[in-house]
């Protein structure tokens, strides 16, 4: 690559482990720091970072990322949809089974509201600000929007009438003895790269064949997870990243 080393961009939080996982299972060594977010990976043509998902879209449409791993959801709310190239959809959860991610409305159980037309007025807590407004406007709705740091399902009703929130399942949503009354906005990972790096030619031909590595291992990954699920059989399969680097050439 003429010493031009990929920058990559690994998302740190909820979706490290499995992201991780994916890479190892493709043949790349990773080793993650305790500390500090430059992550050492056997391959001298990368130069890896651990960085939020919400940041790596930006760093990408901007050129300081080549290549980096986010959600629609991300890449929506930072409104660099069109400013980055998608890759491959790599359609995998923090949990690891491949299915989309969900933002929804939800509010109490016990709440009147049972539409985005009642929260009219009313405060909704959600750590996707840029995401909520856009769903708002697209429902002519004025209502207040709080910035969460955390512990979203918590904030109803003493701290916000309704929330907007992700969910797999569902399951934290009733824990927490809330409802669902609308989908805000579903989201698949995809592996997204900067125009910048596309456009060199090089880079681009690094990039493809970190897609013809990984995409086969998450394809297993989910052959494999719906095989022992439904009780069929046991799939043990190895992969060797230097047999996938050649796919396609």
């Amino acid at each position: 690559m003429n010493n031009q080393k990929l920058v990559l961009g690994i998302p740190k939080g909820s979706f490290q482990e499995y992201t991780l996982k994916i890479f190892q299972e493709a043949g790349f060594n990773i080793d993650v720091p305790k500390r500090g977010y430059h992550v050492a990976i056997d391959d001298p043509e990368i130069d890896c970072f651990l960085l939020r998902p919400q940041e790596i879209p930006r760093y990408a449409a901007a050129g300081k990322l080549d290549l980096g791993i986010s959600g629609d959801d991300w890449i929506a709310s930072t409104k660099t949809s069109g400013k980055v190239i998608e890759v491959s959809d790599l359609k995998y959860s923090k949990t690891g089974i491949q299915r989309k991610v969900t933002w929804v409305l939800a509010v109490p159980q016990n709440s009147p509201m049972q539409s985005v037309k009642d929260l009219q007025g009313k405060t909704i807590s959600t750590e996707v600000i840029a995401l909520a407004k856009q769903y708002l406007a697209k429902h002519k709705v004025k209502a207040k929007l709080e910035f969460s740091w955390g512990a979203t399902e918590g904030k109803p009703p003493r701290f916000a009438d309704a929330i907007i929130d992700i969910t797999e399942t569902g399951s934290s949503i009733k824990a927490n003895n809330l409802r669902i009354i609308d989908t805000v906005f579903q989201s698949s990972t995809k592996l997204i790269a900067s125009p910048l790096a596309w456009k060199n030619p090089q880079k681009r031909e690094k990039i493809k064949n970190i897609s013809r590595t990984i995409v086969p291992v998450l394809y297993f990954s989910k052959l494999r997870y719906f095989l022992e699920y439904s009780g069929v059989v046991h799939l043990e399969v190895e992969f060797r990243k230097s047999e996938f680097d050649t796919m396609g050439q």
